[in-house]
């Protein structure tokens, strides 16, 4: 099986199982001899800011001397990224190699009269058998979706439990209140773990997780923002205090500092575990930390920033983020799916443009037509304009763009796109 068999095998399973549960997902862990019990993990969940915590958890990891495994989902420009050690992507060979004998086990499975395996349940168990593979010591692992019933939970206590910032998402799958899906994102929580709680979250969140860790006997610790003093908040970069000691971060936004306080308790938690974790660790994995499309500034003249926000939440940061451009007009290239909240979000961002440009995917049958986009914006923005491609509207985007900002936001796929054209003009 080559790389391209092996993604085709891969992106033909089935998405979404048909029965609820980790039954199936605990029997191919055991016919693949149960390698989610062979290495220790701090375990993410929440709405948004996970991809960004596991990526400061992993880096600072590996500043202290660990070989770390990170799970992150989804990726933005390669497959791979999802499963990686150290920072290097999963290779090609590996993950041929994988797919061969879990598909195999997989058809096993099928045979005895279980249900066929879903892709997410196929990935996090590649992801399991190459990180004991590569001998981890630690892997920090991103829940996909909800916590409770996610693959990623068939691993016993972990090191720690993160819940990271939480919001009403997926609502159909984890329920229609806050408290219910906080309920479902408290299922990661296993005694005698601690648990580590982001510091700003909705009473009814708030409450879910202080309750949830109570019955189980969990320790839970929350980030005291008393003790945080913001130094630095800009396109430069953030530069904050917390307990008298004082951090930078490349990433950009007021709420990495909220991320990466809630990262330095999860340290703290791991050195009451025994884990040798240096403050000088700690301040260089914060300060080397970068997250591809999470207002990701991808170039200065002209600048140019991509940031992958969907949900309310992420669109309400990211509009914060554009009202302390300093004076700069804005200019957004916007495509998205159809299935996702994309009134708020055109509208929040449309009102903050100077020009919007809306984009089709044409290569996804999800995908929400330009024109749709264009004519939402065009209520708020005088300049809305539709087009079938990325590169069309980025030439109508950095025509004359001189000191205004481009902003390439919405969905993943639009990055991805966006990034390989900017690179084909030379600009990146």
């Amino acid at each position: 099986m080559n790389y391209k068999e092996a993604m085709e095998y891969i992106h033909g399973i089935m998405r979404f199982g048909s029965k609820l549960g980790l039954e199936r997902m605990r029997e191919l862990m055991h016919r693949l001899g149960d390698p989610q019990k062979q290495t220790r993990f701090v375990h993410v969940a929440g709405t948004n800011g996970k991809g960004s915590t596991v990526t400061m958890l992993s880096e600072i990891l590996q500043s202290a001397g660990y070989r770390v495994g990170k799970y992150v989902s989804p990726y933005v420009f390669d497959f791979r990224e999802r499963i990686a050690v150290n920072g290097e992507m999963i290779s090609e060979n590996a993950l041929c190699d994988l797919t061969e004998r879990i598909s195999f086990v997989c058809g096993q499975m099928e045979n005895d009269g279980w249900d066929a395996v879903t892709e997410f349940e196929f990935i996090t168990a590649m992801a399991f058998c190459y990180y004991v593979q590569e001998k981890c010591d630690v892997v920090v692992l991103e829940v996909g979706l909800g916590g409770r019933y996610d693959a990623t939970n068939v691993i016993d206590a972990p090191l720690v439990s993160v819940i990271t910032t939480l919001a009403l998402d997926h609502t159909a799958i984890l329920g229609d209140t806050i408290e219910k899906i906080a309920f479902e994102k408290c299922g990661i929580i296993k005694p005698p773990s601690p648990a580590v709680m982001y510091p700003i979250q909705l009473p009814g969140a708030d409450r879910t997780v202080r309750e949830e860790c109570e019955k189980g006997n969990c320790p839970l610790f929350v980030a005291d923002i008393e003790k945080l003093e913001i130094l630095q908040c800009d396109l430069g970069g953030n530069r904050f205090v917390y307990k008298g000691r004082e951090y930078e971060q490349n990433l950009l936004g007021e709420y990495q500092i909220y991320n990466a306080i809630n990262v330095l308790e999860t340290v703290e938690a791991l050195r009451r575990e025994g884990y040798d974790i240096s403050d000088t660790a700690v301040c260089h994995g914060l300060k080397s930390c970068h997250m591809p499309a999470r207002f990701d500034k991808v170039s200065d003249k002209p600048l140019i920033i991509l940031d992958a926000g969907h949900n309310p939440q992420g669109i309400d940061a990211l509009a914060a983020l554009m009202d302390k451009m300093q004076g700069r007009s804005t200019r957004i290239v916007f495509a998205v799916m159809a299935d996702k909240e994309y009134l708020y979000a055109i509208e929040k961002l449309s009102q903050r443009a100077k020009s919007f440009y809306g984009v089709t995917l044409s290569d996804f049958p999800r995908a929400l037509p330009a024109e749709q986009i264009a004519e939402i914006a065009s209520r708020y923005c005088k300049d809305a304009c539709a087009f079938s491609a990325v590169p069309q509207a980025l030439d109508a985007a950095l025509q004359d763009i001189g000191e205004d900002c481009l902003l390439v936001c919405g969905s993943f796929y639009v990055m991805e796109r966006a990034m390989q054209d900017l690179k084909n003009r030379g600009i990146l």
